[in-house]
């Protein structure tokens, strides 16, 4: 009875924890304009609650929900407690289809803002899917697959950005998900919308629980799982591009708000997908709320996006221990007669692949007119100073990063496994950012820093 009565009240009692902290925050955030409006009607303050501050709060309100939602459908769908609109690389689809649109097509901005969205998460969500469904949507080739392409997608936007700073600038504040607002447009348009994909979420709840009897036992009630799961996917696309479409990309709402409504007791799939949009758009709320009062006046310019992910990267890997992961890991497929693998031709072969490489990049290049040439002997050797250091490097470091994903692998047993995709190069260029804002080392000192963030990652 008291576990029953737990897995009733646990959720709400997140739920109201999580809103009584976010509206204790927002309190803070408009009591000085409330307490102007009898004084002044037409205040500056006033206008800025009523046109700025209150839209915002609303578009944390709606967009964390609509994320939790698409997490929670995601999550069902594929059986897979990591799957959410970031990690699979849905939103990081939709970001980068809405700079290539910003950059080479802006009239379709115009046409539907939304659209290419959708087209870019939709196009994100087929390429991770596919791949899943490869290895029978094993969730650890489905998150990994979303977050190499999310990789992928985020330094292509990245380049295009640095590369169109005059035109892209505003762009990247609001692709880390900026919830700053200046009208009711966005918060209205974004809940007309979440309420549409919710009601057709309502309908197919009840064929969505049965997914937890297996395939099978579910195809043997009648349930068309090809069906389902398009439709429920379709759903859970739309929501995550419509919120990145609306204010960017916001990261870990749509992992951790399912994840908490499991923990606090819900078990049944009706209960995750209707706690968890509550979860989230309470956690959103709250982290959004303590980023303007702790920025001040700089919380505009501090996308939201980039703080859920700060602290949602250290709740989850709290949560991780205590999340059920099926993983089922498939054998090598056999090699086939003929087909035997010949190291010594591959060897010879990619050596001089990577000497006509080194040649053409030591002595290809352009000359004052902007034509292609070979410099041949008449390199100078100031050229060659200049040339030769960058692609050594290169050619070692590349080295470096094929050596280390080769030990990953390895150790771990996971063909995908490399330090980009596990974050030990993201750790050792946190370590590096620390310590020359700390103590501005040398270079034994970077490598230092860098050796400790990895490590630590």
């Amino acid at each position: 009875m008291m576990a029953n009565r737990w897995d009733n009240l646990g959720p709400a009692l997140v739920v109201l924890l999580l809103a009584t902290a976010g509206a204790v925050a927002c309190y803070a955030l408009i009591s000085p304009a409330l307490a102007t409006v009898a004084a002044a009607p037409y205040d500056t303050q006033q206008m800025v609650l009523f046109y700025s501050t209150l839209p915002r709060l609303a578009t944390a309100l709606i967009a964390g929900a609509a994320l939790a939602l698409s997490g929670s459908l995601f999550q069902q769908v594929l059986r897979n407690p990591l799957a959410d609109p970031t990690t699979l690389g849905v939103s990081a689809g939709a970001n980068l289809a809405l700079v290539v649109a910003s950059l080479f097509l802006p009239g379709l901005l115009g046409a539907g803002r939304d659209l290419v969205a959708l087209t870019g998460s939709g196009l994100a969500a087929a390429i991770v899917i596919g791949l899943g469904a490869r290895r029978g949507f094993s969730p650890y080739s489905l998150v990994l697959s979303g977050l190499v392409l999310s990789l992928w997608c985020g330094g292509l936007s990245a380049i295009l950005i640095y590369l169109n700073q005059r035109y892209l600038a505003s762009l990247f504040i609001w692709g880390a998900g900026s919830l700053s607002q200046q009208s009711w447009v966005i918060p209205v348009s974004l809940l007309w919308k979440t309420l549409a994909i919710a009601a057709v979420c309502g309908l197919l709840m009840r064929p969505l629980a049965l997914i937890d009897l297996g395939e099978s036992g579910a195809a043997g009630l009648g349930v068309r799982l090809f069906r389902l799961r398009a439709a429920v996917i379709i759903c859970a696309v739309a929501l995550a591009g419509f919120v990145t479409s609306a204010i960017g990309v916001i990261g870990f709402i749509g992992l951790v708000a399912p994840t908490l409504a499991r923990l606090a007791g819900a078990r049944r799939p009706i209960q995750v997908v209707v706690w968890s949009p509550l979860i989230g758009a309470a956690l959103l709320l709250l982290a959004d709320s303590v980023l303007q009062l702790a920025a001040g006046g700089l919380g505009d310019f501090l996308p939201t996006g980039a703080v859920t992910a700060i602290f949602g990267s250290p709740l989850l890997l709290a949560l991780l221990p205590r999340l059920k992961i099926r993983h089922r890991i498939q054998p090598p497929a056999p090699l086939r007669q003929g087909h035997r693998p010949r190291p010594l031709t591959a060897l010879i072969a990619g050596g001089l692949g990577l000497l006509a490489i080194v040649l053409l990049a030591l002595l290809l290049g352009r000359t004052a007119n902007g034509s292609w040439t070979f410099n041949g002997a008449g390199l100078s050797g100031e050229i060659f100073s200049l040339r030769a250091p960058k692609v050594f490097a290169a050619l070692a470091s590349g080295a470096m990063l094929a050596v280390a994903g080769t030990i990953l692998q390895r150790l771990t047993g996971n063909e995908m496994a490399s330090p980009e995709v596990l974050g030990i190069s993201a750790g050792a260029t946190f370590g590096v950012a620390i310590a020359l804002f700390v103590v501005s080392p040398a270079l034994p000192g970077q490598f230092a820093s860098a050796a400790l963030g990895a490590s630590w990652s």
